[in-house]
């Protein structure tokens, strides 16, 4: 399971980390903090290696 760390999240911008999910997995709405759909994500682990707002649960 991944999780978002918000303190570490600028909430200001797109996430470029949305396109690098492969399942599309990460939702944003306007410039808030992004999420992940835990039904579609597959843990592969791309998110985390790109931005550090994404954590293994």
């Amino acid at each position: 399971m991944i999780k978002i760390d918000k303190k570490y999240c600028p909430e200001n911008h797109l996430c470029p980390t949305k396109r690098i999910c492969p399942v599309g997995a990460i939702k944003q709405v306007a410039f808030e903090a992004p999420t992940v759909d835990q039904a579609k994500c597959t843990d592969c682990g791309k998110c985390i290696r790109t931005c550090r707002v994404f954590k293994k649960a």
